[in-house]
């Protein structure tokens, strides 16, 4: 950190014996997506540095050491080393696309556009899963609601083993890593992750004798239920709801006015919807000059329902797809 006193740190440093061609290296920001380095010998490396416009927070590395870094120099080849993403989505479901881009050398910059909101008191839910025993499917659309529903089953000192007999659905990886953990390998998970994919997968074997319950958002579409109570009884039961963070407006300006800022995701059609609705559509304008990448179909229309161009879908509707299309946009 001592760019302040490097004219007179590099002067003592040759009058002490050090060779006035000592390489020496300047790293600004290290180990962070904005990491800058400039090298230059001892004897140049004030007059670099000023022209350079190195300025602290800096690390000064004099040495041998310096000639190495072309071999040792694996952080800023990272994929995403240097690109500034904003991720649309609730602060609970940011973790793992943040920690994604920034293991990967990025910038994350979190713009929480959604709260998710248990539904509290929810008798509706524990009285279908008293009588879980009268489905044959239960359906899972999200991993909030795996979450939500198992903390239920756990608070009326049950376990997975109610759900024995049922066949159990998922849509997405991030819902079958969540029952997974609960101890739970999923019967259907469509390759696609949306209720269209998982309705043509069930309506093969659905009957009218079938019986089956979804937990899910209150504000969730209706397709799946629409289309397989067509089919046979369906109870669908809201266990939580998704509302916008409308007091991180100013939050959300900030970042969208940022020249530096790469990319944009949107991970749901709600998160499309709420930061429509927190910066009004008059302001959709700022994304023009931003590359919007969404998770998959549904979200890719609702956005251009907007008028939001898509750069780019990931071809797999999960967070590694949209790293994936990040990656190789690079």
């Amino acid at each position: 950190m001592g760019v302040s006193n490097l004219k007179r740190i590099s002067e003592n440093l040759i009058k002490e014996g050090k060779d006035k061609n000592t390489p020496v290296a300047f790293i600004s920001w290290a180990t962070r997506y904005n990491q800058r380095v400039v090298t230059s010998t001892l004897e140049n490396s004030y007059k670099d540095a000023i022209e350079q416009n190195v300025k602290p927070p800096t690390l000064i590395v004099v040495g041998s050491v310096v000639e190495l870094r072309d071999k040792l120099n694996f952080f800023e080849n990272k994929k995403l080393f240097g690109s500034n993403v904003a991720v649309t989505r609730s602060r609970l479901q940011n973790s793992t696309l943040v920690e994604k881009i920034s293991d990967l050398g990025g910038n994350p910059i979190e713009i929480p556009t959604i709260k998710i909101e248990k539904i509290e008191d929810n008798f509706d839910l524990e009285k279908e899963i008293k009588d879980i025993q009268k489905y044959t499917y239960i359906a899972f659309t999200s991993k909030n609601s795996v979450d939500i529903f198992f903390d239920k089953l756990e608070e009326m000192n049950l376990d997975s083993r109610a759900l024995a007999g049922l066949k159990v659905c998922s849509i997405g990886s991030a819902t079958s890593d969540s029952l997974n953990k609960r101890g739970i390998k999923a019967d259907i998970c469509p390759k696609k992750f949306v209720a269209e994919y998982l309705f043509e997968e069930l309506k093969e074997d659905l009957t009218s004798e079938d019986n089956v319950l979804i937990p899910r958002s209150e504000n969730a579409r209706d397709f799946l239920v629409e289309n397989i109570s067509r089919l046979c009884p369906v109870k669908e039961v809201h266990i939580y709801r998704t509302v916008i963070d409308s007091d991180k407006k100013d939050e959300v300006m900030d970042v969208l006015n940022s020249e530096d800022l790469d990319y944009i995701t949107f991970t749901s059609s709600s998160t499309v919807k709420n930061l429509v609705e927190i910066i009004g559509e008059d302001k959709l304008s700022l994304l023009k000059r931003i590359k919007v990448v969404s998770i998959g179909p549904i979200t890719t229309k609702t956005a251009r329902d907007f008028g939001i161009d898509i750069y780019k879908e990931a071809d797999v509707s999960t967070i590694d797809g949209i790293v994936d299309v990040i990656i190789e946009d690079k």
